[in-house]
């Protein structure tokens, strides 16, 4: 089963890893995943490209490993 976060949990990610959302006016969750993906080099195409679906178990542990160093 995928690991379901929420608007706030994502938000808090988003600002450990620098990628800047407006805090008053969240994003959709799709944007926000994306925009984490692209701030830990996870992705290779523009942040703002949605995903449509839950973060894959490696693209967890890379953000693990983001927040860890």
């Amino acid at each position: 089963m995928p690991a379901a976060f929420t608007k706030e949990d994502l938000a808090a990610i988003c600002d450990a890893v620098g990628y800047e959302i407006d805090a008053n006016s969240l994003p959709p969750t799709a944007q926000m995943r994306a925009g984490i993906l692209a701030r830990i080099d996870e992705r290779d195409d523009d942040a703002t490209n949605e995903i449509g679906r839950a973060f894959r178990k490696g693209e967890l542990e890379a953000i693990a490993d983001a927040l860890s160093e």
